[in-house]
């Protein structure tokens, strides 16, 4: 496993890897093969540095609670998301 060598934070690793994480504990349980699939697909995000790696385990590590499990909370997300990856496409 590679990271990137900057430190700082990557907004657009970190919003595609909420989201994911989010998604795979909707059903309240994460399974070891869905974690480690879901683990090997975050660290296959472009540039991912160590910092977005462990800011992301949590959301791993544990289920989402309630208030994150709400239909506007999870909107919001995907909208804060889109808009990180609209501003970087478009910085192409």
């Amino acid at each position: 496993m590679e990271f990137s060598s900057k430190n700082n934070s990557n907004p657009l690793n970190l919003g595609l890897g909420k989201i994911l994480a989010a998604a795979a504990w909707m059903d309240g349980n994460l399974k070891d093969n869905e974690l480690e699939r879901l683990t090997a697909l975050v660290l296959q995000m472009p540039n991912i540095s160590f910092e977005d790696w462990r800011k992301l385990k949590i959301y791993l590590a544990y289920p989402i609670n309630a208030s994150e499990k709400t239909p506007l909370s999870m909107i919001s997300s995907i909208r804060s998301t889109t808009r990180i990856i609209k501003a970087s496409l478009g910085n192409r």
